[in-house]
């Protein structure tokens, strides 16, 4: 008969039943082995019961491994005899056995694990993560009192240059304060803020930036409000300088910063100099550190501070990044709206000014209006036969140095610049070998163009603010050099700016001057917007043009011009100084020839040469 499907025989039944049965005297053997284990007193005991039950050794093992570690924990913890449990007694008495003798072997472990490495790495990473834990406090804090454009400046941790252009009252100034508190959060951070004078940087952001780290629970160390410092207690600094002169500048080099703040840039001398030459190199110690760079809208093309800003635009290098917004997006200010139409109601203004513009909705709108030089004449090359030349130095310890020379024709009245240097903080030797080159430069031009040209037709005049190098020049040196004529300095400029427009003085093409002329502007009324005559220097400091002004003085004297003039009034009524060849013929002639001119029946005085 057929075995049903899935069916078993009997020789596969009797083998199951053997294994059953083999698995219980298993557990049976186990069960007894347990119970006489914890019968166990002694060592001798124990060692009877292994010997007794090899066949249950790999469970034993565990089971025992198991029972030492519950009566270890039990016993270890058990505090109801002393009132302490053995493991505080323990570790007490080891203690204390190591402090009595630092030669014991207690002593000698403790030691060694104290002194290992990864511990002191282990301790230094808990005390870095509680840093860190504060300093993400401390940012939240200041995070709170921020809108969203401050908030995109102050958390871009990964950009190396923040340039920042915005209108007034936008917030920037109050962006910073948070900016200098964050980094000095984390300890041991240098802190470098700069506008354009220290009583700026003091007036404006100390005392909100000193009360901003009290309130975020910063801890100060000591401050100086005289001294322009700040220090804390994990070893952060700020220190607030000015940039009103090359010693300010240079007041800056031999430190290092974790953050560099550049404010108000839309008027800092030397911006170039300042951020290439000295502030780069103080942020290469710490690889996470930034520069920032902010200010309203330029009111002239070509300044260096746009071209940071536009680089930025490119976003060419992704650790720099430029922003921008008006007061119209700070919500901490009401009503501003109507306050922009009432300042433009004062000031006789429409909202379209390049005044509004600029300076309250925070857009780039120069100001051509003011421009003190517009459609001046430049050459590249140019025949020209020079009767003298005039060179003008303009020692700028304070800014950069420049020597313009100047060759003109007194009989055509024509003027051309043909030499144009202009650099930055030379000390006296540069500045004498450079005008005595341009000096012997200029001997050689008049002579090649002009075989009548004379030697001691070319002559040097030189800021009168150092004395001491013209004297230098003059007596050391040989040289032609007199202090230069600066009365009427304004007169004399636009009168300059004038004859540069109508070609009477052309400038050589691409030179410092032409760079300089697009960025000479008129001061401004404050209350009104209208032009003064005077030019704003707190916007851009000239150099060359400085220089070839005092060249033009001599240039409009040796022609008769009312804007020339020499440099000592008492001199000149004495008769000792550089009269010029207008001055020698009319001295001359007025000597002599006492009568009318045969030429046209009218006194010297009069004729126009």
């Amino acid at each position: 008969m057929p075995r049903p499907k899935g069916s078993k025989n009997k020789k596969t039944l009797q083998k199951e039943k053997a294994m059953i049965e083999e698995r219980e005297k298993v557990y049976n053997n186990r069960e007894l082995a347990i119970k006489k284990f914890s019968q166990v007193r002694t060592v001798e005991e124990l060692d009877k019961f292994i010997d007794e039950n090899k066949s249950t050794k790999g469970f034993m093992d565990k089971q025992i491994k198991a029972t030492l570690y519950a009566t270890l924990r039990e016993r270890l913890t058990d505090s109801s005899n002393s009132g302490m449990a053995f493991y505080q007694e323990f570790i007490d008495n080891y203690l204390n056995e190591a402090r009595r003798d630092p030669t014991s072997a207690p002593a000698q472990v403790i030691a060694k694990t104290i002194f290992k490495e990864d511990i002191l790495n282990a301790l230094d990473e808990q005390v870095e993560s509680a840093y860190a834990r504060e300093r993400d406090f401390l940012e939240y804090r200041l995070i709170k009192t921020m809108f969203d454009k401050q908030r995109d400046v102050f958390l871009d941790d990964f950009v190396r240059r923040k340039i920042i252009i915005c209108s007034r009252r936008a917030g920037k100034t109050e962006t910073v304060k948070r900016m200098l508190n964050k980094c000095c959060a984390k300890e041991k951070s240098p802190c470098c803020y700069i506008n354009l004078t220290f009583e700026n940087a003091i007036n404006q952001v100390y005392d909100d930036t000193l009360s901003l780290s009290e309130t975020i629970g910063l801890k100060i160390e000591k401050s100086s409000k005289a001294d322009g410092f700040i220090q804390f207690t994990n070893g952060s600094t700020i220190t607030f300088r000015g940039n009103n002169n090359i010693n300010e500048t240079e007041k800056l080099r031999g430190f290092k910063y974790r953050l560099v703040i550049v404010d108000e840039a839309q008027s800092q001398r030397n911006l170039k100099y300042l951020i290439d030459d000295v502030i780069s190199p103080l942020l290469l110690d710490y690889t996470d550190s930034q520069l920032i760079v902010q200010g309203t809208p330029p009111r002239y093309s070509g300044s260096y501070f746009e071209e940071l800003y536009n680089q930025a635009l490119t976003k060419k290098d992704p650790k720099c990044k430029a922003y921008n917004w008006s007061m119209l997006e700070n919500p901490f200010l009401e009503n501003i709206e109507e306050e922009i139409k009432n300042i433009c109601a004062r000031k006789g203004l429409t909202l379209d000014a390049p005044l509004i513009q600029r300076e309250y909705l925070g857009k780039i709108i120069y100001d051509t209006e003011a421009q003190v030089f517009k459609d001046y004449k430049t050459y590249v090359d140019i025949d020209f036969q020079p009767t003298h030349v005039a060179i003008g130095v303009d020692y700028g310890f304070a800014d950069n140095n420049a020597i313009i020379a100047l060759a003109y024709n007194v009989r055509t009245k024509i003027a051309i610049t043909i030499e144009e240097r202009k650099f930055n903080k030379a000390p006296v030797s540069e500045i004498i070998l450079q005008t005595r080159e341009v000096y012997q430069n200029a001997i050689d031009y008049g002579k090649a163009r002009n075989p009548a040209f004379k030697q001691n037709n070319v002559n040097i005049f030189c800021d009168s603010n150092e004395k001491s190098i013209t004297f230098e020049l003059s007596v050391t040196y040989g040289l032609p050099a007199y202090n230069a004529y600066k009365y009427d300095k304004d007169l004399a400029l636009h009168t300059l700016a004038d004859d540069c427009r109508l070609g009477k003085i052309t400038v050589r093409h691409n030179g410092v001057l032409e760079d300089e002329f697009g960025k000479i502007l008129y001061k401004r009324n404050d209350d009104t917007d209208e032009l003064t005559g005077c030019i704003d220097d707190n916007i851009y400091h000239p150099d060359a043009t400085m220089a070839l002004l005092y060249a033009s003085r001599q240039f409009y004297f040796d022609i008769g011009s009312r804007v020339g003039g020499v440099a000592n009034q008492k001199d000149f009524e004495e008769g000792n100084y550089y009269k010029g060849p207008i001055a020698s013929l009319q001295e001359e002639y007025n000597d002599n020839v006492k009568k009318e001119s045969e030429d046209n029946g009218v006194y010297w005085e009069e004729l126009d040469i």
